[in-house]
């Protein structure tokens, strides 16, 4: 991989060019395999996930192949900067994308994930912790926006079931 594209940010300096192939390349099993959401997948999802991109993989030529392996292995042990920052912006992005969505279309575990989720990520690279409080706050705030104006549902499907918001926080406890 030609190393073009170093920027320093944020205290360290990332080849930039590695990271937006990364952000680019990380859902190609699931052109396949299908997107499962992180709180539903399991390990049979994942290697589903991994045999797609095996197959998508062997559909190129050798050079281009090994590049992508390569950053698939390095995406999956998370060693180096350029991994952990595309994974902590990966993780940035579903919540804001969560943000954006209409609450309705939240399930009950949801209202918690969206407060946490990449928050660990994150740590570390300081503007992606700015970024990730911001996000926090932003489903603080849609929630008791909801709230607020009585506009909260008070059911949803999960897995074709109708469940009481109330009642589905009760079955956790």
């Amino acid at each position: 991989m030609k190393n073009r594209g170093r920027i320093c940010a944020w205290g360290q300096i990332y080849i930039m060019d590695k990271v937006m192939k990364m952000c680019l390349f990380h859902d190609l099993g699931e052109a396949i395999a299908g997107d499962v959401p992180c709180f539903n997948k399991g390990s049979e999802d994942e290697e589903n996930e991994e045999k797609a991109i095996a197959q998508i993989l062997g559909m190129l030529d050798d050079e281009l192949r090994a590049e992508l392996e390569d950053l698939f292995n390095e995406m999956k042990e998370q060693k180096s900067k350029e991994a952990r920052l595309f994974k902590a912006l990966d993780m940035l992005k579903a919540v804001i994308q969560h943000n954006e969505a209409p609450i309705e279309t939240w399930i009950p575990l949801e209202y918690e994930l969206n407060k946490t989720y990449g928050s660990e990520e994150a740590k570390g690279i300081g503007i992606l912790e700015e970024l990730r409080e911001i996000a926090k706050m932003d489903t603080i705030s849609k929630i008791n926006k909801c709230q607020d104006n009585k506009h909260l549902i008070k059911t949803c499907i999960i897995e074709g079931e109708e469940y009481d918001k109330q009642d589905y926080y009760k079955q956790d406890a």
